[in-house]
Order: structure tokens, then C-alpha cells, then sequence
């Protein structure tokens, strides 16, 4: 029986439920003997014997789990209750006092609490006081007589741990009886003192002054090494050294300098490294600025740092113009970069201490700070790698991370001190774990970075990997075990530090440990008052060293909270002390194990993530009240974030989702909105958190119908932790990324699911129910090869579907000028030709018709001329028509360009899709350097895959929904011709751009609103000004689709684009994203089949439609190989058909028209004009009816 009411009152806010520090070997248990002065303390306090021993027990305890607020359990006549003790600083008169009061009242309640109480109030057994117990459930049980302690410990608790603990009782008694402050009593023994030193004795020497010096090094040893990879572009260490030599030579010309700020703003590219790189060879410092991040932040660290100049691509200069601009910055576009042939003597006097880079990391007031990260802390992860672990020289090591993340750029540098090649790996292989690995074997990857959950699935479910190694970090692996044969090393820091422990996750001995103290640093687990702990009890881990940052950039009142003077040790590079925040304790095998945060930050998916910063972003909306940010663990043990909102309304997930994109990035945003009247309030005026409601995902649960449903239900309930039904949404009940990839893995492994049938983290993000999942035919087809170049080929579908469109005859001739300033031996350029040719048999391709059927005939001559006029002015003329059915598609002729020279390539768009235009140009720039190139049988795959396709029942099904989509529709041309239509000659093509009023980023979070992708959104603006534009309700267009699904087919030259009807009918009014949703719907019904050629179905079903369309979110199609100069000309247009595609012009869109001959170019001007309203009032209306 209990007093609930006195025990509610001490007990409804206790939340920090810290248990006694466990050892994973504790060996048999026992009983340790000891002695203190506890009668001294009772008479000078005038308390009982036992009184004083609690008070003891209390403080000694308090010292051991880490936590002022101490809860235990004691016996007394036979009767069990918990007692309460606040153990902060105060006086002992005071303390003894207090906790002479917490025993005296709860035992004159006379409660004697049973099981179920003790589980009522969630207080455990473990730690007992009054009596020597020794049930299974008590780890640690004290009891006094007179001065003499006697101590039970299980076996989870290890000897030397109990001795400890009697010793910190002897010294705390000791300390009430002579000490004027609690704060003042040293409990900590020389014994340990001298223990805990020796963990920090790990001085080594750092061998680089700077990492301009280290880099320097690796060139001069490795030089034809390859520096990094990224898609089909590389660049070999002596190459590296050029760029940045010249990059660092112009920021030095525009008046950089030491440590001065330089912003880097670019999407991902090889520029990832090169730019780091060159700026610190500068002897400036770099930011790095994720081109995804919302533009307040953006903002705010380009104001911060002071930065002068920021670094642009072509994706993000319009972004980032409008940002600089504010703060009067110049930006240096990259493909500009170090080609004003500036040479500068480069600095080399960067000293150990110097800022290498400013790193951005949560802050606990709610804003990010920028840690000043110093050339001797990067220096440092990679001595300790060379002391602890076995890592190999040379090799591939592939990065998926972003460098908003430390580890990208610790990685990095790893890489360059051990002379690796860093591998960038695509961002749509990240969460994809097949893919990844697959991604892996064909790079020669052998290390690589991942976040730890990503990690944990990678290891846990890939039978074979080419890796011998792989470094994780982000959050603690805790316990795992893996049968992979590859060594997974994590890495445990922060922001502040870099690498602070590491180990081998195979080696640990106890879950929480996170490995030995790194080279050159010295950790101290401290209490609340600053004390050091006793070994293996529970603290705030600090930490003092070489890798330790200057401090937080323009942040004096952070700096003084969190770096301190060191006050253990004043040897030269420990003078400042950091606080990191994590609790911690050294384990017996003398490794650094990490139990969590005291504070306010969590890990989410390996992001650190301050609570009250989410908050902040949330409070910026008028009709917040209140709001708390919490993370629960939900279904799986996975945190997820929480948003407990009281406001003057109800909010939903979405809403509180877009107020926190607007200034927040994606990690941060809640999972989870709960709405209430009111934040639970504690006695201590502080909100009660254990009385938050955790909550349950609105699952429905519902029977799925057949067995495919049944495991993607079974699989997605077991990722999200709650029941789910056929039509649940995944990301409604809170799946991401990362949970999308742990499912897709879980699906593949489901005994009961076919292995020829395919089921991706994409598909999962994409189709987002189960039911849609189970219908989604994703079957790996068999597609062998039945023909060769010597053969032939049926044509792959992309090239069909030109050859079709264009009567079997047009040539859809392209033009390609492509230069290089290193290109000055013109029988060397030649022989580079021959060689890309062989490489490429497409190249020598000509059409045939065999039985009806448009076959690819390879072996046919191409023709390569020379000229001596300059190849941008002979690209610009018009081009001798191609005889696609008697000739090869291209021809090549050298021009010159200035003192060198060039080629210019004729091309038939038939054989050549914008996708191939980098294979193109990096092979011809790989054969004039003397490199091997890898013959391209991407066409024979190709048309093997289209083969395969026409025998299935989805091709036949595909042709049968293409025309029910469109059956008795009357369509009719959206842009009028003039009749002025040239055929015979060559023929000149009137391009027209128009820059559009709708942002990019406008687009995209319109998008992602409803549901749908950009290019879906601009289609269906698209369609719907077709419509407008002739006064009709419906209209039919191509939307073209990228066919490169296939990993095979990157880097070969053919053309694989599918185009897709796209059906636009606005005959009923209804909200604008349910019209979106209508079309992706249609849309993906044809992309998940395998889809009938569209051009083959209207010849053979008599439709109509005059265009192509396309949105293409690449900025780079072509021009983007290093030391490569490419302009591209269309020469013909297609008969009948206007070609229009989007594309970003970085953060605006341009509308870029290829028109049919004869076009009336006035009514094509005003139909863009109709397209850029409905575009635009897209994003601002709510119905159809409105535009």
C-alpha cells in the first residue's frame, strides 16, 4: 500500500531516470567491505546513524550515475519505498538536512510498495539502500552499521566498481565534516587520478604543418594517381594540382586573405573537392553551403563570415545572386575558375592552429554557430587512423555524404593524406542499398563513409562487397553484430572536436563504447560542479586537444560557456577545455563509452538536431501558442521527431513540415504533430515530458488483400512500428529516406517475395501505399543478347521513336563544337577521333528496315574532315544533310581554335540523346591523353531490353491503356504554321528561349505540396496552356522521359528518351494539387509498364499531337568535363513537331523551343506567353477554374 498523494507530489516530474553505470564483465557477484566516518556525520548534523548514511549513499550515488537528482530504493523493517534526493551544490548543513527529510517523510508514510507501484511511478529496483538484497533485480544494495559499509554487487558491476564506490562514501563522508560547500569535497582517489591520466597519454606527432603541405606531399609521390571521380568525370592528382594552383592564384589576385572566409555554394560536382582545396592553398578558409539549404540560413552564414566571395555553378548562381547580393560578395562561377591564367606564388606558412574551415553546427540557443576548425584538427583524424587502424595506402574511397555533414569533409582530407581516390557518389544511390553496392563493385570502391543507420542495413544485407573497409559515424552502433566480411569502423566527435574515440565496431566489449581517446587528446568526465568523476562513473564528457576548433566564428558569450581554460593540464595545445555535452564513462577495458545528451539535442537519422531550434522555427508562425519538440523512440527503437503544438488552431504534419523547410533544413522537420490545450506542467514549473503522449502513426491496419500486399504491409509496419494497411501512406505515418531504404531491404529479404521482382527505396518514396507497391510490376526481365555490331540490332525504343517520328528519313541533325586549350597536336586529335570511334560503334550506325522492322546497322565509315575555319564559327553554319539510311549518324570534322584546335560534331539525334553529349566529350579528351577507352555496348543492351519487353503482357497491356487514355478525343495543333515549311536543303532553325516568371525553387515547393515532382507540375502547366491556348478542353502532348533507368547505360552514347502521352482534360473544376495528382497518376500508369513506343502507336492508331515536351533538371548536359569547351546547335527541326523543353536557369527557368519548320513564330510567343500565366498562377491559385 502507498501514499499516492505524497509520492505523486515528489515523483510526477522525475524524468531523469539515470541507472548505476553497468560493466560488461562484472565476474561473480559479491560483497565489498569499507568503513567512514558516518557517526561523526549524524552527530554534527544531529541526525539518526541511518539518516546519515542515506546522505552519504545519496551524494556518492549521485556522483556515480551522473545526475544531482538521485532516486533510489530502501528497505526498512521489511518495507520497501523510493526516496528522492536533490544532490546539487549547497551546504552540507543543507544537504544532510534535505536529505535527511526525504528519508524521515517517506518513511512516516508507512508505504511498503509492491511491484506494481514501483512500475506505476517507472522507479527501478537496482539500487537499494538499508539492506544487503540479492534478487535478480538489484545490481547494487548498500547497508551501514555504526561507521562500517557493506556493499552487494551482481554480477553486472565489477569489484574494482564497488571499491570505488565505498571509497567515494568514505571521501564524501569526510567532506561533510570539513568542507563549507558540496561543490568543494574531492572524492576522486590518487589511484584513479593516476588511472584516468594514463588514458589520455597518447601525444603523437602530427607530420604537417597544414593540409596545403599534405596535399602537396601526395601529388609529389602520386602525382598520375586519380585524385577523385564524380559520373564520368576524373581527375588525377597532378590535374588536381594545376586547378587549384590556379584557383588559389586568382582568389590571391582578388585579395584574399589569411583565413579570410570564402563561401562555396556549388551542387554536387567534382568541385566538392577541388574547391577546399584551392582555398586553402589560398591560405583563406572555406564554408560550405548546401545548395538544398533554406535561404535564411544561407544568408545568415554568408553575413557571418564575412565572406567576399562565394563560389556558384551554374545551378546555383541566379540562388545565390540574389543572397551575395545583399552583402555586396562577388562570385567566381567554377566553370570560370582558375582560367585567367593568374599565377601567384602560394602561401605555405599556415601554422597547425590556423582555420582551415568554418563547419556549422546546432546551437542550443536555436542558432547554428560556425566552429572554426583548424588545419591541425583534420590533421588529426588522420595520425589517429595511421596509429590505430590498418588503413591501406591508395585505393577508391566513396563519399555519400553532403558537406554540411564534418565526416564529408574529414573523409576527404582522410583520403588525401593516404593518397585514396574520392568517389562522390550520386545522391539517388544513397539510400539504395542494392544499387549502392552495385555502385561500388563497378567504381573499384574498396572504402567508403556511410551514416551509421545506412550502414547497419548496408552490412546487415548485402551478401557480397567489394569494400574491405567502412567508416561510420553519425550516431552510437550501440551493440550489432554482422557477418559481412568488411571491418566497420566508427568514428565518435563533434562538430568541435572532429574525431574524439574510434574503434572497430568488432573489437568493442561493451555497447556504449566508441573506442580509445584519439591521438593527441585528452578526455575528463566531470560533474555538474566540474569535478572529475571517479573511472567508470557517469559524467559530462570535455575534451582538450589538437583537433580542438579555435571557437565559434563572432560568438564571445557561446565561447565563454563552452571552451574553458583547462584546469587539469596546461601543456602547449591542452590549455582550452570544450564541453561536449554527451554523458559519458570510461569502461573497464579503458575505452571511452557515450551514453547519450543532458541537453537539448538528439540524433536524427545521424544529424545532430537541437530541439529548441525546431521550436524557434515553429513559434515564427502567428497562431503558435505554445510548442515543444520532442523525440521519442517510436515503432523499432527509432527517434522521430515531435511537435507538440498548442495554437489559436489546429495544425497538421504538412503545415508545420513547410514553416520548418522555410528556414530549416529536411532533417529537422517533425515527423509527428500532436496538438494540444496545453503543455503538461511539472511541480518544478517545467514542462513534465513523460506525460507528453507519444504518438501512435493512424495506421489503419486493414487485412491487406493478397500476399504481396501482405509482406510490404508486414515489412512497412516493422520499419514505422505500427499496423499497416494496403492504403496507409508511408510518409503520412512518418517514413523518409532512410526508413524507405531499411524497408526496401526487409522486402528483398522476405522469403516469400519473388527474387526476379524489384521493389526500391524510389518506388517506396514515390508510390507510397502498399497497395500501390504490390502493383507496381518492377520484375527484372532476362535480356539476353542475341545480336552484336557485326549483326545489327533491333532499334532501342528511344531511337525508334525518333526514326518513326521523323518518316523513317529525317536525319534530326545536331551540331557539337568541342574544344580543349591543351589540344594543339592536330594528328594526335585525329588518332583521338579514330579512337573514340572504335569505342563508340554506334557512332558508325545507319538505319535499316528489316521485315518491317527499324533495325540499328552498324560498320559504315565516318567521315572526318579538316577545316581551317574556327569550330564555334563553323558549328554556327548551316550542315550538309545526313542520309541516315545509306551513311553513318555523325561525322567529325578538326577545326581550329586559336593556336589549337577543335572538332566539330554532326550527329543525328536518332543515335544521340543529351545524356551522351559527356561520354562524347570525355572520351575525345581521354584519347588525346593517351587513356584506353572501354568499347560502348549500351545500344546492344538497349535493344536487348526492348526485345525482352515486346514478348511480355505489360507491352501489350501498355498499348492498350495509351489508347483508352485518348480514344474519341478530338485534338488539334496548339501552335498554327504559316505554310512556309522548307523541305529540301539545308535548313536553318529559328530557336527561341524565353526566360519564365515562376522560380525554380517557386516550382519545386509547389510541387512537393502536392504531392508530385516538378517536372509533373511544369507538365501539367503545360498541357493546361495547350488547351487554353486554342480555347479547348483537352490536349494531347509527348512528354519526353529520360530511358537511362538502367546503371548499364550511363556513360554510353545512344539515344534512349521515351516519350509518353501526356492527356490534359479540363472539363471538371477541381482543386489545382488534385489535378496534379490525377496526372502523375496517369502518368506513372504508363512509366511502370513497359510502354509501347508512342510514335509506333500513333502511326497505327492515327493520333495527333505537335509536341514534345520535356523538363530537364540538370543544368549540365554538356560542357561539363574539365579543361572541355562544348556549344551545342540544332540544325534540323521535326517536321510537324514543336520541341520545348524547361530547363533551370539557376534558380529562374527558361523555356527554351525548337519549332517545326513553318512555324508561326508570332502565335508560338504568344502560346509561351499563356503557358508562363499558367504557370504562374499555378502556384498562387487553388482550382482549375481560377487559372
Amino acid at each position: 500500500m502507498t501514499d499516492d498523494r505524497y509520492f505523486d507530489d515528489i515523483l510526477s516530474d522525475y524524468v531523469d531516470r539515470s541507472p548505476f553505470p553497468l560493466d560488461s564483465n562484472g565476474g561473480p557477484p559479491g560483497i565489498a567491505q569499507g568503513s567512514a566516518r558516518i557517526s561523526e556525520v549524524a552527530e554534527m548534523f544531529s541526525c539518526t546513524a541511518s539518516e546519515a548514511a542515506a546522505s552519504v549513499f545519496a551524494y556518492a550515488l549521485s556522483r556515480f550515475i551522473g545526475s544531482k537528482d538521485v532516486v533510489f530504493t530502501v528497505v526498512e523493517k521489511g518495507r520497501s519505498f523510493p526516496i528522492r534526493v536533490d544532490c546539487g551544490d549547497k551546504s552540507p548543513m543543507e544537504f544532510v538536512s534535505s536529505a535527511s527529510d526525504a528519508l524521515r517523510n517517506a518513511s512516516a508514510t508507512g508505504a511498503s510498495f509492491s511491484q506494481e507501484d514501483f512500475e506505476r511511478y517507472d522507479i527501478g529496483q537496482d539500487v537499494v539502500f538499508g539492506d544487503l538484497r540479492t534478487d535478480e533485480r538489484t545490481n547494487l544494495a548498500f547497508r551501514s552499521d555504526g561507521d562500517a559499509m557493506s556493499l552487494y554487487r551482481s554480477s553486472r558491476i565489477s569489484e574494482k566498481t564497488a571499491e570505488r564506490f565505498l571509497d567515494v562514501c568514505k571521501k564524501v563522508a569526510e567532506g561533510l565534516l570539513e568542507r563549507e560547500k558540496m561543490s568543494s569535497i574531492d572524492y576522486l582517489s590518487d589511484s584513479d587520478l593516476k588511472l584516468l591520466e594514463s588514458l589520455n597519454d597518447n601525444a603523437e606527432d602530427l607530420g604537417f604543418r597544414n593540409l596545403s603541405e599534405m596535399f602537396e606531399k601526395t601529388v609529389s609521390e602520386h602525382p598520375d594517381r586519380t585524385f577523385c571521380r564524380y559520373l564520368d568525370r576524373s581527375m588525377t592528382y597532378a590535374e588536381a594540382e594545376k586547378v587549384t594552383r590556379a584557383c588559389a592564384s586568382e582568389l590571391l589576385e582578388a585579395g584574399v586573405r589569411r583565413e579570410e572566409c570564402v563561401v562555396i555554394a556549388i551542387s554536387k560536382s567534382e568541385w566538392y573537392l577541388l574547391a577546399p582545396v584551392a582555398i586553402v592553398r589560398s591560405g583563406a578558409c572555406y564554408v560550405s553551403i548546401d545548395h538544398r539549404m533554406p535561404d535564411e540560413m544561407a544568408a545568415m552564414m554568408i553575413k557571418e563570415t564575412q565572406a567576399r566571395i562565394v563560389l556558384v555553378d551554374a545551378q546555383t548562381k541566379e540562388r545565390m545572386s540574389k543572397l551575395a547580393g545583399l552583402f555586396g560578395c562577388r562570385m567566381i562561377d567554377v566553370a570560370d575558375f582558375g582560367k585567367k591564367g593568374v599565377s601567384r606564388d602560394l602561401p605555405m606558412d599556415a601554422n597547425p592552429g590556423s582555420v582551415a574551415c568554418i563547419q556549422y553546427t546546432s546551437g542550443t540557443t536555436g542558432v547554428p554557430k560556425g566552429a572554426m576548425v583548424r588545419h591541425a584538427g583534420v590533421i588529426n583524424v588522420m595520425v589517429n587512423d595511421a596509429c590505430r587502424f590498418d588503413t591501406a595506402r591508395g585505393g577508391c574511397f566513396a563519399i555519400a555524404s553532403t558537406p554540411s555533414f564534418l565526416a564529408f569533409h574529414v573523409e576527404f582530407w582522410n583520403c588525401v593524406y593516404f593518397g585514396k581516390t574520392t568517389v562522390i557518389v550520386p545522391d539517388d544511390l544513397r539510400y539504395d542499398i542494392a544499387s549502392l553496392n552495385r555502385f561500388y563493385s563497378e567504381n573499384g570502391i574498396d572504402t567508403a563513409f556511410l551514416i551509421t543507420p545506412l550502414a547497419k542495413l548496408y552490412v546487415s544485407n548485402v551478401k557480397e562487397t567489394p569494400l574491405n573497409a567502412l567508416s561510420i559515424g553519425g550516431e552510437p552502433t550501440g551493440f550489432f553484430e554482422y557477418d559481412l566480411d568488411v571491418d566497420m569502423k566508427e568514428g565518435y566527435g563533434c562538430t568541435e572536436y572532429g574525431c574524439i574515440a574510434s574503434t572497430k565496431v568488432r573489437d568493442r566489449t561493451d555497447p556504449n563504447s566508441v573506442g580509445k581517446v584519439a591521438c593527441n587528446t585528452k578526455a575528463y568526465i566531470l560533474d555538474d560542479e566540474g569535478r572529475r568523476v571517479p573511472y567508470g562513473a557517469v559524467g559530462t564528457l570535455h575534451i582538450a586537444g589538437l583537433s580542438l576548433t579555435k571557437g565559434y566564428l563572432f560568438r564571445d558569450q557561446d565561447n565563454a560557456s563552452s571552451f574553458r581554460r583547462n584546469p587539469f593540464c596546461d601543456e602547449p595545445g591542452y590549455e582550452r577545455l570544450f564541453r561536449v555535452g554527451d554523458t559519458a564513462r570510461f569502461l573497464p577495458d579503458g575505452t571511452l563509452g557515450v551514453l547519450g545528451r543532458k541537453d537539448g539535442q538528439v540524433k536524427i537519422r545521424g544529424f545532430r538536431v537541437e530541439l529548441t531550434e525546431v521550436e524557434t522555427a515553429i513559434r515564427r508562425c502567428e497562431d503558435v501558442v505554445d510548442v515543444c519538440v520532442a523525440a521519442p523512440r517510436m515503432g523499432g527503437g527509432t527517434r522521430s521527431l515531435v511537435a507538440y503544438v498548442v495554437g489559436k488552431r489546429r495544425f497538421d504534419q504538412e503545415e508545420i513540415a513547410r514553416i520548418v523547410r522555410e528556414t530549416k533544413a529536411e532533417h529537422m522537420v517533425p515527423s509527428y504533430v500532436v496538438n494540444l490545450e496545453r503543455l503538461p506542467i511539472g511541480r518544478t514549473g517545467k514542462i513534465d515530458r513523460k506525460s507528453l503522449p507519444v504518438p501512435e502513426p493512424a495506421g489503419s491496419g486493414e487485412a491487406p488483400s493478397d500476399g504481396l500486399e501482405g509482406i510490404i504491409c508486414g515489412c512497412m509496419s516493422k520499419v514505422l512500428g505500427t499496423p499497416v494497411g494496403p492504403d496507409d501512406d508511408f510518409i503520412a505515418l512518418g517514413g523518409d529516406s532512410l526508413r524507405a531504404a531499411a524497408m526496401a531491404v526487409q522486402v528483398s529479404a522476405d522469403p516469400g517475395w519473388p527474387k526476379d521482382r524489384l521493389l526500391k527505396s524510389a518506388d517506396i518514396m514515390r508510390l507510397r501505399t502498399p497497395r500501390r507497391m504490390a502493383s507496381e510490376d518492377r520484375t527484372r526481365l532476362e535480356c539476353p543478347r542475341r545480336f552484336d555490331f557485326k549483326t545489327g540490332c533491333p532499334m532501342p525504343d528511344g531511337m525508334m521513336n525518333f526514326f518513326l517520328n521523323g518518316m523513317e528519313g529525317q536525319d534530326f541533325l545536331l551540331s557539337f563544337a568541342i574544344a580543349s586549350d591543351g589540344w594543339t597536336d592536330v594528328e594526335r586529335l585525329k588518332e583521338a577521333v579514330l579512337a573514340v570511334v572504335k569505342a563508340h560503334p554506334i557512332l558508325g550506325c545507319r538505319c535499316e528496315v528489316r521485315d518491317g522492322v527499324p533495325w540499328a546497322a552498324f560498320g559504315s565509315p565516318v567521315r572526318i574532315g579538316l577545316s581551317e575555319k574556327d569550330v564555334f564559327e563553323e558549328g554556327a553554319e548551316p550542315s550538309k544533310p545526313m542520309d541516315i539510311r545509306r551513311e553513318a549518324m555523325s561525322r567529325f570534322t578538326i577545326c581550329r581554335n586559336g593556336g589549337g584546335y577543335g572538332v566539330l560534331v554532326d550527329i543525328s539525334h536518332v543515335i544521340f540523346d543529351g545524356f551522351s553529349v559527356n561520354p562524347l566529350v570525355r572520351s575525345l579528351k581521354d584519347a588525346y591523353d593517351g587513356k584506353p577507352l572501354k568499347k560502348d555496348e549500351g545500344v546492344l543492351e538497349a535493344s536487348a531490353f526492348s526485345v525482352a519487353v515486346r514478348k511480355t503482357p505489360e507491352f501489350e497491356e501498355s498499348r492498350r491503356m495509351m489508347l483508352e487514355e485518348v480514344s474519341g478525343k478530338d485534338f488539334f495543333p496548339a501552335v498554327r504554321t504559316s505554310g512556309s515549311e522548307k523541305r529540301e536543303g539545308p535548313r536553318e532553325v529559328n530557336a527561341v528561349v524565353r526566360e519564365l516568371s515562376a522560380g525554380r525553387s517557386a516550382v519545386e515547393e509547389r510541387a512537393r505540396s502536392a504531392g508530385v515532382s516538378a517536372g509533373m507540375l511544369l507538365s501539367a502547366a503545360f498541357g493546361i496552356a495547350r488547351a487554353k491556348h486554342v480555347g479547348r478542353k483537352t490536349s494531347l502532348f509527348a512528354q519526353v522521359q529520360n530511358g537511362r533507368g538502367n546503371s548499364d547505360l550511363d556513360g554510353t552514347i545512344c539515344n534512349y528518351a521515351n516519350p509518353v502521352p501526356f492527356f490534359t482534360d479540363l472539363d471538371a473544376d477541381m482543386d489545382i494539387p488534385e489535378h496534379l495528382r490525377r496526372c502523375a497518376d496517369r502518368s506513372y500508369r504508363f512509366i511502370s509498364k513497359d510502354q509501347y513506343p508512342m510514335w509506333m502507336l500513333i502511326k497505327e492508331a492515327g493520333w495527333y499531337t505537335d509536341a514534345m515536351f520535356q523538363y530537364v533538371p540538370y543544368t549540365e548536359l554538356a560542357g561539363s568535363v574539365p579543361e572541355c569547351e562544348v556549344m551545342g546547335y540544332v540544325k534540323t527541326a521535326m517536321r510537324g513537331l514543336d520541341n520545348f523543353e524547361v530547363l533551370p536557369d539557376d534558380d529562374g527557368l527558361i523555356m527554351a523551343v525548337t519549332p517545326k519548320p513553318g512555324c508561326d513564330l508570332e502565335d508560338l510567343d504568344a502560346f509561351i506567353g499563356k503557358f508562363d500565366e499558367v504557370l504562374s498562377g499555378m502556384l498562387s491559385k487553388d482550382r482549375l477554374s481560377e487559372l
